[in-house]
């Protein structure tokens, strides 16, 4: 397509163009305009307007040039990116009790951003499979892996349980089944194998996991002040 733009100078009287107003033309059919062999400035041509009749109104030189391209190609690259970090090293649950299921006073959160378009996982397993007393040779058993349970005071047992929140972002996160903790002392068990425990289908902007401790004792769980686990939470973009 072909511009022919020009502010008309002449004196404005009836038929002729507007002085001072910017006309622009455009060519729709190759066929209407002549281009030069090859590149070069100084193209001379002229314009002629009229009414339907056809009466001539004005007319008018033009100089232009012709170029090998008309177009600039745009590129860009965004890197991929992948950040994933733990609120805290340490979860103190402090004394347990036959009278209530003990859960985590300050649950620690993972936290995910990422621009992986097909979303992240995360992972998570424990080193004892229960919290485990060295002393006392005793563990409080985690509830059956891979499924869901809810703690009750009395009955030993030790599970974790998530929540998600997130800022923004295209995917939507889900908890894994056996792990959703919305309720008190509900959550899924760890063993010493990597479980899936949340997974997002999209972008993440501030994806954030709240991981909840519970944990129940029985009358016979025995007396220990070292009963102990380490979680370890491990987390991947899917790019």
């Amino acid at each position: 397509m072909a511009k022919y733009c020009d502010s008309n100078k002449r004196d404005g009287s009836s038929g002729d163009l507007t002085v001072g107003t910017l006309y622009c033309f455009n060519w729709i059919n190759s066929a209407a305009v002549t281009v030069t062999a090859t590149p070069g400035s100084s193209n001379t041509g002229s314009i002629l307007t009229q009414t339907s009749t056809p009466t001539p109104i004005d007319s008018i030189g033009y100089t232009t040039s012709s170029v090998t391209s008309d177009q600039i190609a745009v590129s860009a690259t965004v890197a991929s990116t992948f950040s994933f970090a733990l609120s805290g090293s340490t979860d103190p649950i402090g004394a347990l009790s036959t009278g209530s299921v003990s859960s985590s006073p300050t649950p620690r959160t993972a936290t995910v951003s990422t621009n992986a378009k097909n979303g992240w996982m995360v992972w998570a397993k424990d080193a004892n499979t229960g919290l485990t007393s060295p002393t006392a040779s005793s563990t409080i058993a985690s509830t059956t892996p891979g499924t869901n349970s809810t703690l009750v005071a009395g009955t030993a047992g030790y599970n974790t349980g998530l929540t998600s929140t997130q800022v923004s972002g295209s995917g939507t996160i889900t908890i894994a089944t056996p792990f959703v903790g919305t309720g008190a002392g509900q959550g899924g068990g760890l063993n010493t194998s990597l479980q899936t425990i949340a997974t997002s289908n999209g972008t993440a902007n501030s994806a954030v996991l709240t991981l909840k401790n519970n944990v129940a004792i029985s009358n016979t769980t025995a007396a220990a002040g070292d009963y102990a686990d380490t979680i370890t939470v491990i987390g991947a973009g899917l790019f």
